[in-house]
């Protein structure tokens, strides 16, 4: 296909514009006063790599954007959210970032608490969430 573009004496220069990709190292969307770490765990309780993190406000989690989002998680299934202010959170883990989750996808909500929440004072470290595929 290319030969069809050149011709005898001519030479044609196709630009290509790119973006830089952003998945894998999203931008911390809030100004960070506190932090909150945890891991990723299946349901045998090893670590999961390369999911999500995310934080909400509001129980309702997916008729908004998450306050904040982690970086994949590592090997060790650990993850990292900031957050802008002390308060009531949502805390979940999950295999794709954006829209509604899927059937098939790993999700995992914090339950150590009767509606997934914790509670923000200070900077928090170490929780645990357990992912399941969803099933439908």
């Amino acid at each position: 296909m290319f030969s069809r573009l050149q011709r005898k004496g001519k030479k044609y220069y196709i630009k290509i514009p790119i973006f830089k990709k952003n998945q894998d190292d999203l931008p911390y969307q809030v100004k960070p006063k506190y932090k909150l770490t945890g891991y990723a765990l299946d349901e045998n309780g090893r670590p999961v790599s390369g999911v999500y993190a995310f934080a909400y406000k509001n129980k309702e989690m997916g008729h908004e954007r998450p306050v904040s989002i982690s970086k994949k998680t590592r090997e060790d299934g650990f993850f990292e959210l900031y957050l802008p202010e002390k308060g009531k959170y949502y805390i979940g883990v999950r295999q794709f970032y954006g829209g509604t989750p899927i059937q098939g996808e790993l999700y995992g909500l914090y339950d150590k608490t009767y509606d997934h929440h914790n509670f923000v004072e200070n900077d928090v470290e170490n929780i645990t969430i357990t992912l399941r595929k969803i099933l439908r």
